[in-house]
């Protein structure tokens, strides 16, 4: 029976080793991006008068609350009273829907009702936090006629938890449906950008404005899909120690969605500048200025004088 607890704890401990190593990893790809993208950030975030309004300041929030977002999660582990993680993936990317949509009116309601239902499920999630002297029996996969022997007692403390969903380990359905709002609202989103940004692209003289839209939005789904759908795989068929492993990718991709808006927006506002474009224009240097059309004129006038000088 020792022999079994030693196993279960060994490969609990390497479950959880896993884990630590995966968070580390996400933590230093937030990391890399952020200094990979710091150069944009500065040119095409920050370049410019801004004001405060709610859209400003959406880059910055993406861009910042992954961090914020570590260091709480560090955090955590040490601070007794901290349970709660603020989540606002959908509030983020239901800018861009509300964007391409026209503002239609539905687009916001419908997220409000998502962000409710969701933020209802966190709560009672969290809610339902089991003590340390609980944990570990789940952990270690323990049933009521397991043969192991009864577990030491432990303190009384907060359990460790890297995300919200960590110690969430007896209500295991309620973060199931959880992650399934989170599907279901990618699909959502992946489905209104392509028929919107596809429509726009035939109609609209800013195409090009909408076509990066659309790719990052396809990007986004197949990338943020499949982050979250593997993440429910794991927490319907992994080990206890693994199912709960959360990621970072999410903000990554917000941030350079926006990024690349921004981007492609400041190219639609340079003016793009020709031979054509100096010549109607060198008159207004010295003198009136004048129609593009009469300039064009003189011009021609002159190139003809001097390609036939009178003769004296």
């Amino acid at each position: 029976m020792a022999d079994d607890l030693s196993n279960s704890v060994a490969q609990l401990a390497s479950d959880l080793h896993a884990q630590k190593l995966y968070y580390v990893g996400t933590s230093a790809l937030w990391v890399y991006d952020y200094f990979l993208t710091l150069g944009d950030e500065v040119k095409y975030a920050y370049a410019g008068r801004k004001n405060c309004r709610m859209p400003s300041l959406t880059h910055p929030k993406n861009r910042y609350f992954a961090a914020v977002t570590i260091l709480l999660s560090l955090l955590s582990y040490f601070l007794d009273a901290w349970t709660l993680e603020v989540y606002v993936k959908t509030f983020v990317t239901t800018h861009p829907v509300y964007a391409v949509t026209g503002k239609h009116k539905a687009i916001p309601m419908l997220a409000i009702l998502l962000i409710i239902v969701q933020c209802g499920l966190t709560v009672y999630i969290m809610s339902q936090a089991s003590k340390s002297t609980d944990l570990p029996a789940l952990l270690l996969s323990r049933r009521d006629a397991s043969p192991l022997p009864p577990l030491p007692t432990l303190p009384n403390i907060d359990p460790f938890h890297i995300c919200m969903f960590i110690s969430t380990l007896t209500v295991k359905p309620w973060v199931e449906a959880a992650l399934c709002t989170c599907l279901g609202f990618d699909i959502v989103v992946f489905v209104i950008i392509t028929f919107a940004t596809t429509k726009a692209i035939r109609k609209s003289h800013v195409g090009d404005m909408f076509r990066v839209i659309q790719r990052d939005g396809i990007l986004y789904f197949f990338v943020l899909f499949a982050s979250n759908m593997v993440f429910l795989l794991l927490v319907l068929h992994a080990r206890p120690g693994l199912k709960f492993m959360h990621n970072h990718i999410s903000s990554i991709m917000v941030n350079r969605i926006t990024l690349n808006l921004k981007r492609a927006s400041h190219k639609r506002s340079v003016i793009g500048w020709s031979v054509e474009t100096f010549e109607d224009r060198s008159e207004g240097l010295h003198g009136p200025l004048l129609a593009p059309s009469e300039a064009s004129y003189e011009l021609r006038e002159l190139r003809i004088d001097a390609a036939n000088p009178p003769v004296l």
